[in-house]
């Protein structure tokens, strides 16, 4: 009976032990689940504090440059060489607040989706190639709002953006046709135009910054693919992989 009473006292006590590290270990993971919840919250304050400071200060600083500087370009005491400055300095200081808004929305909206981004792209081709005869397409139409992380969502973005600007800056067309496709596993655009094009062998590809969208591609494990034919158009397909790392 003395060594059944000693047995049962001994697996009580290692049990106790036992219970009392596991209420440790319970409490250690805990404070640290704790504490990460702690500082995402603090970073989303923070990033929102950015996106307010960013749209208030800076937005309103080119907003005054940019009516300086629109009265300049229309002063009749200002001669030609001085409102072509002026007219210059209005057009940066208007494409500079349209990227800052741009970043803010990209560190201000933390959760975006696929069909956010859709929204903000076609704001893109009204604001850069508007006056072009355009036809934008998604596929599917109904497809389903993923959630997209900041490193897909900026990349994938700018990379749109830098395809519209070579057609404005480079392409001379009058047509540009858009789509936009989510499937299951990828997120990609395809922005076509039926401009003067060029020799994809030459060496030209440089001054079209196409080298910036294979980079931004390399960024998020994508692929970015040039396809054009002189006097016949250019078209640029970038796509991008919808896995835990993007999403």
């Amino acid at each position: 009976m003395r060594e059944d009473k000693i047995e049962f006292a001994s697996a009580a006590m290692t049990s106790g032990v036992g219970t009392l590290g596991g209420v440790a270990v319970f409490g250690w993971l805990w404070m640290i689940v704790r504490q990460r919840g702690v500082r995402r919250r603090d970073s989303e304050r923070l990033r929102e504090q950015i996106a307010r400071d960013l749209h208030d200060d800076i937005g309103s600083n080119l907003a005054g440059i940019v009516l300086i500087s629109e009265v300049g370009t229309k002063s009749s005491e200002a001669s030609p060489e001085i409102r072509k400055d002026f007219h210059e300095i209005k057009e940066t200081a208007e494409q500079t607040s349209e990227a800052m808004r741009d970043i803010v929305w990209l560190i201000h909206v933390d959760k975006a989706g696929a069909r956010d981004m859709l929204i903000k792209m076609r704001g893109s081709v009204e604001l850069i190639v508007g006056d072009l005869n355009t036809t934008i397409e998604s596929k599917p139409a109904d497809f389903k709002n993923r959630p997209l992380g900041l490193p897909l969502r900026r990349n994938f973005f700018f990379a749109f953006k830098e395809s519209l600007h070579n057609v404005r800056k480079h392409a001379q067309a009058t047509t540009v046709a858009i789509r936009f496709t989510v499937t299951h596993s990828e997120l990609s655009f395809e922005v076509a135009d039926n401009g003067v094009g060029f020799d994809v062998n030459s060496g030209k590809e440089s001054g079209y910054g196409l080298e910036n969208l294979r980079r931004r591609a390399e960024q998020v494990n994508g692929r970015c693919k040039i396809d054009s034919i002189p006097e016949q158009g250019t078209t640029i397909s970038f796509s991008a992989p919808l896995n835990r790392k993007n999403s």
